[in-house]
């Protein structure tokens, strides 16, 4: 990803200490439902199990309203309502419950995801957990966990080769791709330690230092990876398509916090139509 012109400061400036008004505005919404009982609709009907909950809705309804108040040329794509193209070269992208599986059922490794993007790039994102209290944030290129009044720089930690690393991955009996669901066994065998979670709160945890790599099979959209790019990034990680591609947009991505597990894995995602 190209640097960022930081000293663009009377544009980003009230957009990056914005973020910490929308997630303060938004996390009781979210406690309001969590561990309660809540109406569940299914996106996908038949087909398949997409949950949506209230807290989905209403997270994403006043984050709108707030952006469109303060900021009104700027474009919004949320997971619920869609992508209001704005003018100004900012855009906000918001999943307001990601893991809502997790949110349904009571487990607090989901987030409310914001990212902000100028000129297609996420220059700041936050993942933010009100359950916990937990904050992981980066803006001008510094990451940090704010949680119980302190504030901590977020770093990854170095590691030599896969066979040391500890990884989350997709559980490979979810994954209907023979190709796919093999190159993940085998990431599975060759690392030391290996678990098959998901959700935000997995990726604030390479940034954080307590896990070496993310491996995820899913074609993931904007909403679910683009806060999580600048946080990973700021920390001193690395976060690429499954063949090494820049990350503009959603897809099948891999992040470490050491280039040489990078490549490693990069290695042995190769070589195959994945």
């Amino acid at each position: 990803m190209p640097s960022y012109n930081y000293e663009l400061k009377g544009m980003i400036v009230p957009r990056i200490s914005f973020l910490d008004r929308l997630c303060d505005a938004v996390g009781p919404i979210s406690l309001a439902y969590f561990r309660s009982e809540m109406a569940i609709e299914n996106k996908l009907g038949e087909e398949g199990f997409d949950p949506v909950t209230q807290a989905d809705k209403e997270i994403e309804t006043s984050l709108r309203k707030m952006i469109e108040n303060e900021f009104p040329k700027d474009g919004i794509l949320g997971e619920e309502f869609g992508e209001k193209i704005g003018s100004s070269g900012w855009r906000w992208i918001i999943d307001p419950i990601d893991g809502t599986r997790s949110y349904i059922t009571g487990r607090p490794t989901w987030g409310i995801l914001i990212a902000l993007q100028h000129e297609g790039y996420s220059v700041a994102g936050v993942m933010d957990q009100p359950f916990t209290g937990e904050r992981f944030i980066a803006r001008e290129g510094i990451a940090t966990l704010q949680h119980q009044g302190e504030i901590k720089e977020l770093k990854v930690r170095g590691c030599v080769s896969l066979e040391k690393a500890i990884i989350h991955t997709t559980a490979p009996h979810n994954i209907g791709h023979l190709g796919r669901r093999k190159k993940v066994e085998e990431i599975i065998s060759s690392s030391k330690m290996a678990r098959v979670t998901q959700d935000g709160y997995t990726w604030c945890m390479l940034a954080f230092g307590g896990i070496d790599a993310v491996v995820d099979h899913w074609n993931l959209m904007p909403y679910d990876i683009q806060p999580m790019i600048p946080i990973i990034e700021a920390a001193g990680g690395i976060i690429t398509h499954w063949d090494g591609r820049e990350v503009r947009g959603g897809g099948r991505i891999l992040a470490a916090g050491d280039r040489r597990v990078h490549q490693q894995l990069l290695d042995l995602l190769s070589g195959e139509d994945l």
